[in-house]
């Protein structure tokens, strides 16, 4: 088995290799295949990533092939060569926990399921927004169990089950599936509109119920919010335990940055925006690479705190063709309803509410802020220069 995951590596690295130029290519060259813990690929690097998005590219991009080629989904854990002299604190949240208000049920639920002491709470939904550690929580939970499990993110997984029903091999995964004892479905919204999809994990979810196999969702909204979904997977999600993640405390995200290698003198005076309110471990990642890139601490942050509403529309208005005005217009064309909705994504990263949003464009309600998040999130997972443009208006 070695032998073989072995040489399904060293081919993936070299189909890989066309996707990295430079350092980073040096970099994916450079690491070592190490073992396989249960769901887990475990790889080492002799030296440091150019950026914290190269090391995360590669590790996605590396589980995605090998995923395909051992037929069920698997993590990626990069390990650093040590150099000798004392290790630090690890930084990956999914090894070792950081626990505040924010994800403190959510990790107390987690650790039952993996003691086996909570059996009755099946299905368990777990929802909160981008970045607040939902995944590196449920890494961590896989690294405690020792059943055999099947972790799938969404739009693969309705990729997958789109792609065997066409071509007629669905049964045999749906073989495979009902067979494992604990099965994760990250980014649940992301089946939103798919709806034989949705049918199919409907009659999957009966079939686990009544086998006892744990079952643990987890998306950025509740399953009420998700636009799309059919009330009979709507339902079965609700049948369980529902669980809300919110953005990491003072504390945690000091912790965070500790772990870093950042102490709290040093974060004050090298990275002055992480004292913000309401910031994910997505924002933080992202200004530790921006600082470790060379990117001046006046173009991360502006005027050195929270983007101004007058600030963000006007850098929107400029990046897509656009007087400020249309963007407070009533205007429905996509020229216009598509900037608003990027207006109103950075606004909210900022920690402004969803009802303070839906006043300041007249909406009448909240749930819109909510659908345009939700449309610019879809758009940013799947077009990359569309993110691009949007995390450059954020800097």
């Amino acid at each position: 088995m070695r032998k073989l995951l072995l040489k399904s590596f060293e081919e993936c690295i070299q189909a890989l290799e066309p996707e990295f130029l430079g350092q980073e290519r040096i970099y994916l060259r450079r690491l070592q295949f190490v073992d396989l813990e249960k769901s887990e690929l475990v790889l080492l690097s002799e030296g440091d990533a150019p950026s914290a998005a190269c090391s995360q590219k590669a590790s996605r991009m590396i589980a995605d092939r090998m995923s395909q080629k051992v037929g069920t989904r698997l993590l990626v854990r990069i390990r650093a060569k040590r150099r000798g002299g004392p290790e630090r604190a690890p930084a990956d949240v999914s090894k070792v926990p950081i626990l505040d208000d924010s994800n403190r049920t959510a990790h107390l639920l987690l650790q039952a399921l993996a003691e086996r002491k909570a059996p009755d709470l099946n299905p368990v939904f777990i929802y909160g927004a981008a970045g607040v550690g939902k995944s590196h929580l449920v890494r961590w939970f896989l690294s405690k169990n020792d059943v055999e499990a099947s972790y799938w993110e969404g739009l693969e997984f309705y990729k997958v089950v789109a792609g065997t029903l066409r071509a007629g091999e669905f049964a045999e995964l749906r073989k495979s599936l009902v067979k494992v004892k604990l099965f994760v479905l990250d980014e649940v919204h992301r089946l939103r509109g798919k709806r034989r999809t949705q049918e199919e994990l409907c009659l999957l979810m009966d079939e686990w119920m009544a086998m006892g196999t744990q079952v643990l969702f987890l998306g950025r909204h509740h399953p009420n919010e998700i636009r799309d979904l059919g009330q009979g997977l709507a339902s079965r999600f609700l049948g369980g335990f529902t669980v809300e993640m919110g953005a990491p405390g003072p504390a945690a995200r000091e912790e965070f940055l500790r772990r870093a290698g950042f102490s709290p003198l040093r974060a004050a005076k090298e990275l002055p925006e992480t004292e913000r309110q309401r910031l994910s471990y997505r924002d933080l990642e992202r200004i530790l690479t921006l600082h470790r890139t060379g990117v001046p601490l006046e173009q991360r942050v502006g005027q050195g705190g929270p983007i101004r509403l007058d600030t963000c529309l006007e850098r929107v208005a400029q990046a897509f063709g656009l007087e400020v005005a249309e963007l407070h217009s009533r205007s429905s064309c996509r020229k216009v309803s598509l900037p608003r909705q990027v207006s109103v994504y950075l606004l909210r990263r900022e920690g402004r509410s969803h009802s303070e949003l839906a006043r300041t464009f007249g909406w009448k309600s909240a749930s819109s802020v909510h659908y345009a998040i939700q449309r610019i999130e879809e758009r940013m997972s799947r077009d990359r220069r569309f993110r691009e443009i949007v995390e450059g208006l954020s800097r």
